[in-house]
This record gives C-alpha cells, structure tokens and sequence, in this order.
C-alpha cells in the first residue's frame, strides 16, 4: 500500500506517519461502531417508551420481572426472553470427558436424575461472556474434570451473540435468573451442597453469575440454609456498562460466600480496554497491573501496527489482554497437582498507579501471601486487592507462571529516560525487562521496587546488563548523558535479597554489566 502511494516511501520513515492516520481513523472507527449499536439501543427504547408513557418491563415465567429503571436505566434496552436467549446447561464428568449431556429441569426431576453421575464431586459452572461460544471453555473443562470435579457449560451464545453489546449485557440479568432457577432445581432435586459449588464466570458471564447469586439469595430465604454458600470466580469482569455502577447492577462480593476476581484489561474502553479495574469480590488479583497484558498491544495504536505487521487477526489483537484471564486460571487448574508448582503469588497494593510506580512489592518470610487462581478458596483469610506479574505472552513458553523478582535501582541523580536491564543466567539464558519507560524519572534516593517474573526452570540471575536511553525534549528537560549506578538490588518473594554497590558510570546507549 505504501510503494503504491508512493514508490520512495522507505518502510522507516512513512510508516510511521501513515500508522499515526490508521490508528486515530480506527479508533474512530471502533467508536463508530459502539456508538451505532448504542443509537440502535436509543431509538429501540425512545419507541417503545416514549414521555409520559411508564418504563418498560417484562416478566417471564421462572425467572421474574425485569425493567430499566433505577440501577438498570443505562442499560437502554429490556433482556430478550428466556425462550430466545436459549440458556443450555451442558455437564461433562471424569466418567464422561468428551460427552456431555443436556440438564433440564425435567431430566433433573425425573425419577432417573442422571444415577451415572457422581454428584458428590465438587462442581464448576463455566458461564461464557460476549460473541460466540469461547475458545477457552473445553480446556477449562478438560482440566477441571481431570481434577475429578463434575463442570457445566452454560450456553447462552443465542444471547450474547454481536454486534450488540448493549443487548447482551442486559441478557447477562436474564441469564443469571435462569442460572440460579437451575442451580436451585439442582440443590433440591439431587441434595448436592453449594458448599462444593463454584460459579466461574468470564467478562459478561461475570455478571452473569453475579446475577444469580442475587436472584438465589432471595430463593434462600425460602429453601432455609444455604443462602449465598457457594463461591465465585470473575475472569476480568466486563467493564463497558457495569464498571462504576451500583452493586445491585453488576458482580459483587455480596453475591456470594465468597468472590475472587482477576482483573486483566481495565484500561479506558476507548483505549482498547474490555473489562474493569473497579473491585468486585472479596479479593480481587491484578495480572500485571491489570490494564493490559505483557505482551499484549497497549492501546488501538498498538493493535494497528501488530495488524500492519501480521502479528495477529483484529481479534486476537482486540482480546489479547482480556482473554488472558481464563487462560491464567485454566493455568492454576493444571498446575494444582504438582506439590511444587509455580503460583501466581501476589502482593497487597492500593492501585494499577502504585503498581506500575514500585510502590507495592513485599514480601513475607514464611511465604504466607495469597496466590491467584484454582485453590485461593482455601485461602479466605486474604481479603482486598493483590497484584502479580507473569511472563509475557510468548510462543516459545508455554506457562505464564515465574518466579517473581523485585529490583531497585538508585542512580547518583535523577536519571529521566528508559531504563532496560538485560539478565543473564549462568550465560545460559538471557531476558529483558523494562525497569522504567522513556518518558520516566528514577529519581536520586529512588526507593520503588519494580517487580518482574523469570521463567521458573532458569538458574539464578548471575549478570545484569544495564542499558539506559536517554529522554530528549525540545522543550523540557532532557535525561543526562551518564550517571552513577550507586546501588542495585534483587529480592525475591521469600524476602532474600541481594545487593551490590558497582559504582559505575552508565552511559546513555551503553550497556553497563554489573556481576550479581
């Protein structure tokens, strides 16, 4: 395309300009498209109830009334019927891995009740977010049932199907209804405890469950004892129309016995983000500060050039970052078996600010800090928000999960620009961590831990590279052309820490190697 516009243009000196146009002209085009789904939403709901006229409401059988009132006025239009929205209840087991049978309420209460099936096995019930049915539910499935656990599928694809979002996000209240109807139909009928019960849910499939903990909640002032006694898990619940909202219109710690959320993609929505850094749960786990994944484009400029240069399809790029959550967790799910697995072991911090200002690491010497994922139930004693990071998105690695390493630099003066370090591993490997941005100041007395992970089979770290860039400004003030490293040090998670004094000059572009 370039060469066709221009037969001189060099790769490194258009491209830049030509990407800038593409990047401002998509996200007009990706708000284009949110706002025309939301104008549909408008004049479907200005017709229908139009001034003077009551709000609108529906009632369906089993499942209640529903209107866009109050908490639920931003939502614009009424959830789709049950009987549309087709919510399909799918059961796998270890004895039946690959076949899954339908659940009715009929078939739940019939005289058969499934007899095969072992009820006394923990259960998970998976609930699915936007679009068509998702990528990670089978391998999620997999590996719960190869833990022994009995898992449902909740299919409602008729109902979060695109392009409209607001749509699917007021189904997510439908959906929840006939959820805990279900669940409810389930306790009664086969006596299984919602003790062994755990909701997961993913981005709208979040709220999804957040609605039927509600919706069972009233339904427990009825059966009698087991109001709100089961857990949930929210896999980056969505932000667009729930973030900010009142508890009663979104995912909630009171929705349940217990909530853990992981927060993956919380950025601004007009900046690629797809779920929410808001706290929903009683612990909430911020994968790498919780905006966007290592790895992952960060912002619509970023996703315009990996499209340019074929690195991923407009999906892919789009939900790089969101989707990372399931794929976290299917992680935690496989690794429970194995005593000494790596666990995504997370520090208490206030915010994605403090975070990305290494204002947050610490460490415990007996190890007791919470980690994300398939076992944190056992772990209630843990309650607020928790950051961890992981290894970035890669092909070459399987796993996420590393051993996680805070590292605090302090320079003789304040040193404005990037700072990358390069660690070394018995000269047998080697990997690159970004310890501040070009557009940061590590200021003298600098006392911010920045926090990376290292694949968990490296060797110790026994050389550390720096290489500093410096900032340069017509108009503010530019990063020096060399400074002092007065001190470096490491420190890990069970608080061993290891600090050296070099003393050496580093030079803007130069590396600089300091023996650890």
């Amino acid at each position: 395309l370039l060469k066709t516009v221009n037969p001189n243009c060099e790769l490194t000196a258009c491209t830049k300009a030509v990407m800038a146009l593409s990047a401002v002209v998509s996200s007009w085009l990706f708000s284009i498209i949110f706002t025309t789904t939301t104008l549909a939403a408008l004049v479907q709901n200005f017709q229908t109830n139009k001034p003077g006229e009551q709000l609108q409401r529906a009632c369906y059988k089993d499942v209640g009334c529903f209107d866009n009132a109050g908490n639920f006025k931003h939502m614009k239009v009424l959830p789709q019927s049950p009987n549309e929205i087709n919510t399909t209840f799918l059961l796998f087991t270890p004895e039946s891995k690959t076949n899954a049978t339908i659940l009715t309420k009929t078939l739940l209460l019939s005289s058969a009740k499934t007899e095969q099936v072992n009820w006394t096995n923990d259960m998970f019930v998976l609930v699915h977010g936007f679009g068509q049915f998702p990528f990670w539910a089978a391998p999620m499935k997999d590996a719960l049932v190869d833990q022994n656990n009995n898992v449902i599928i909740v299919d409602w694809t008729s109902g979060s199907v695109g392009p409209n979002y607001y749509q699917a996000a007021s189904n997510t209240r439908v959906v929840g209804a006939v959820l805990a109807d279900f669940v409810s139909t389930l306790v009664k009928s086969l006596k299984i405890s919602l003790n062994r019960l755990t909701l997961v849910g993913f981005s709208l499939g979040a709220h999804a469950c957040g609605f039927a903990g509600k919706n069972l909640s009233g339904l427990g002032r009825i059966v009698g004892k087991w109001i709100n006694n089961f857990l949930f898990t929210g896999l980056d619940p969505a932000g667009p129309l729930f973030s900010g909202k009142e508890s009663e219109a979104r995912l909630d710690s009171s929705d349940a016995k217990f909530v853990q959320c992981i927060h993956t993609n919380g950025q601004s929505f007009f900046k690629g983000g797809l779920g929410s850094v808001q706290p929903m749960g009683h612990v909430d786990f911020y994968a790498n500060g919780g905006l966007v994944q290592s790895g992952c484009a960060d912002g619509l400029e970023e996703i315009i050039l990996d499209l340019f240069h074929l690195n991923g399809t407009l999906l892919e790029e789009l939900t790089c970052s969101h989707s990372q959550a399931p794929v976290l967790y299917i992680e935690t799910i496989k690794s429970s078996s194995f005593s000494q697995s790596c666990q995504f072991t997370s520090v208490s911090c206030d915010s994605p600010s403090s975070w990305f200002q290494g204002k947050c690491f610490n460490c415990i010497a007996n190890g007791d800090l919470p980690a994300f994922g398939y076992k944190f139930t056992a772990q209630k004693q843990f309650k607020g928000q928790y950051y961890f990071t992981t290894l970035p998105k890669n092909k070459h690695h399987e796993t996420y999960c590393g051993k996680q390493y805070g590292f605090n630099i302090i320079p003789d003066q304040a040193v404005k620009g990037s700072i990358t370090l390069t660690l070394m591993f018995n000269n047998l490997h080697s990997m690159n961590f970004t310890f501040q941005h070009i557009d940061e100041t590590l200021e003298e007395n600098n006392h911010a831990i920045k926090i990376g992970a290292v694949p968990e089979f490296y060797p110790k770290i026994t050389n550390i590279s720096i290489i500093y860039e410096k900032y340069s400004s017509w108009i503010w003030k530019n990063g020096p052309d060399e400074w002092v490293l007065k001190s470096l040090s490491l420190l890990d998670m069970e608080c061993n820490i290891h600090e050296v004094n070099p003393n050496v000059l580093v030079i803007n572009k130069m590396a600089t190697t300091v023996d650890m």
